[in-house]
């Protein structure tokens, strides 16, 4: 019985005595005093001696797809490292590593670093388009995720995208695509009045623009859809009837005009249902002469409309009652 119990407290010392060696070895494993930072660090969170070794670190994981730790790596180099010539390029591959992940925002977020922490870098024009194509992911309907899941719709983070890319190359190669893409974006939010804006801009910075002709169809199409129904303030109409005819007069073989020739019409008889409107309200109030004056005005402005029919019909019965 002795034995027993003796050989039992041997092993419950020789298990404490391999618990407390295994704990030591993990200890002295995880943390070392470092004299450069004097604390207590765990080599794991410690970058290589050099940038250059950090970098090539980082590059591995890259190479191999392993886009999270490839980041954290080359984040652990700007941190270390912020001024080595490695620190640009580590920048860059942070949001390509991100934009591989397809974490677009963070993506553009960390090319726009880029562009403001190192605005000599070489890749400069390259993030620059690599942001444009982001915001059209964004433009596209690709959604945020949470917790791996697609839900929120992005369209607000393409107008971020897009404004950013303009004001980090405003006369560069993807300026006026930019420009025409936020007002895209804008009239996708149904914001008309900031999307005319956008467009406008377009036309007033780049006149030269492939875009400027779709850029005034747009803004025609910004004011007609702003429009409100008949009977209320048609300011917005009449800006849009402005707007597709002065784009017919500039441009009257191209296919945007041919489109708004057909949307003008639709226009004109909504103008005119509008007038028609207002000269009928002065005829049930007994003022017969404001109610010839509207009727009169969409024989005028709008004769080949559905209400021009109409009006001519109101002005007889009105001459055959005596009331003009």
């Amino acid at each position: 019985m002795k034995n027993r119990k003796q050989c039992q407290g041997l092993l419950v010392m020789t298990t404490f005595a391999v618990v407390l060696f295994v704990f030591a070895e993990s200890a002295s494993a995880v943390w070392i005093w470092t004299p450069k930072t004097k604390k207590w660090e765990n080599p794991k969170n410690t970058a290589k001696d050099t940038p250059k070794a950090q970098f090539e670190f980082a590059t591995g994981f890259f190479n191999n797809a392993n886009y999270n730790r490839a980041q954290a790596e080359f984040r652990r180099l700007l941190k270390s490292y912020p001024n080595s010539e490695f620190a640009p390029e580590s920048q860059y591959y942070v949001g390509l590593c991100y934009q591989k992940m397809e974490k677009y925002y963070e993506a553009f977020q960390a090319y726009q670093k880029v562009i403001e922490t190192y605005p000599y870098s070489e890749r400069i024009d390259q993030i620059i388009a690599e942001q444009y194509n982001i915001g059209k992911i964004f433009y596209d309907g690709y959604k945020s995720k949470i917790l791996g899941m697609a839900i929120l719709p992005s369209i607000d983070k393409a107008i971020d995208v897009f404004s950013k890319v303009v004001e980090n190359s405003a006369y560069g190669k993807h300026a006026d695509a930019a420009q025409y893409h936020l007002g895209l974006s804008y009239k996708k939010m149904q914001q008309y009045k900031e999307a005319i804006e956008a467009f406008q801009k377009l036309l007033d910075d780049y006149p030269q623009s492939e875009l400027a002709e779709d850029a005034k169809f747009q803004i025609g199409q910004c004011y007609m859809q702003a429009a409100p129904k008949p009977g209320y303030d048609q300011v917005s109409t009449e800006e849009s009837i402005k707007e597709f005819k002065e784009l017919m007069d500039s441009s009257p073989e191209s296919e945007n005009s041919q489109e708004a020739a057909k949307i003008l019409d639709k226009l004109k008889e909504q103008k005119a249902e509008s007038v028609f409107s207002t000269a009928k309200f002065y005829e049930k109030v007994g003022k017969y002469k404001s109610a010839q004056v509207y009727y009169k005005q969409i024989l005028d402005e709008y004769p080949k409309t559905s209400w021009a029919v109409k009006a001519l019909e109101q002005l007889e019965i009105l001459k055959n009652l005596g009331k003009i």
